[in-house]
């Protein structure tokens, strides 16, 4: 997870001058990011959000993902469902999933977050299990605790991030143990996992679904927006307000994550980049590296 901390200081999510104490960043967005290990990133997050200070838009990456929901008015949204949380509610991303958390109304959003490799859950060269609803739609699953289980969810985590605040291999090495804790707790709960949820509005998933059929060929936004018969800007209005990022920044996500997928199958850079759609070979490894904070090459070596 070294590269999601040199991806964000690019990004300056630590400010103008990054400053690492205990393994600890400090986010401009007012929490601190957690270098557990290698293999994870955890943080407790608590914002004050309006439609104007929200910046989550629909993403995806090579990690892991786990938001441990506290509260506020939020949805999250996978693919094409989304899930409506109440207090406790786990959401889990697998590698390369298009997804993210939806502003509902202006509100105080708290949550915990996990990113991680795969590796983190080993031991003595072993891969432990991960939890069953993980997978539960495929690339993603929520799961909804009871009363018990929310409170014991919350006592690790809360514990991890006490102990990830001291700042010492010693504490890193507690919150280790707490979160190993919290997912072990996860992992027999498979029976608690979310099985209904909504899907997006009809004229929104028509919108991703066409782009996500299309991507290699689209030209732009005007064109996704003639083949509905909307203007280019109801277009945009409807695909922003679920997904809080612009169609053009959407087509390009898309194309960058199918491309992921090439070069994992062994396709070289250029292959990979004509096959989704870009015109260049300079601007595609310029949106890879924005996207995923590294060059298609470096991305191949890792994966």
């Amino acid at each position: 997870m070294k590269n999601y901390v040199k991806q964000h200081i690019e990004q300056g999510s630590y400010g103008e001058n990054p400053v690492m104490a205990g393994n600890s960043y400090s986010s401009v967005h007012g929490w601190a990011d957690r270098l557990i290990h290698d293999s994870l990133v955890f943080s407790h997050r608590e914002n004050d959000y309006t439609d104007e200070t929200f910046y989550e838009g629909f993403h995806s990456h090579d990690y892991y993902e786990v938001v441990f929901y506290i509260s506020g008015k939020v949805e999250y949204v996978c693919e094409n469902d989304v899930f409506k949380p109440l207090p406790g509610m786990v959401i889990a991303s697998l590698p390369d999933t298009m997804h993210t958390a939806r502003l509902v109304s202006d509100s105080k959003y708290e949550r915990y977050v996990f990113y991680f490799k795969r590796d983190f859950f080993s031991y003595c060269g072993e891969q432990l299990s991960l939890p069953a609803f993980f997978t539960a739609y495929g690339s993603y699953g929520a799961l909804q605790p009871d009363e018990a289980l929310f409170e014991q969810l919350r006592t690790l985590a809360d514990a991890a991030d006490r102990a990830a605040a001291q700042g010492s291999a010693d504490g890193r090495a507690l919150a280790y143990s707490y979160i190993i804790q919290f997912f072990a707790l996860l992992g027999g709960e498979s029976d608690l996992a979310v099985r209904v949820n909504d899907k997006l509005p009809e004229n929104v998933a028509r919108i991703k679904k066409y782009i996500d059929t299309y991507y290699t060929t689209i030209e732009g936004v005007s064109e996704i927006a003639a083949y509905f018969f909307y203007s280019r800007e109801h277009a945009s209005r409807l695909f922003r307000q679920y997904f809080n990022i612009t169609l053009s920044e959407y087509l390009m996500q898309r194309r960058v994550a199918e491309s992921a997928k090439l070069l994992l199958e062994g396709q070289s850079v250029a292959q990979a980049c004509y096959a989704v759609g870009f015109r260049s070979v300079s601007s595609y490894i310029n949106a890879f590296r924005r996207i995923t904070g590294c060059l298609p090459s470096e991305y191949k070596k890792r994966r």
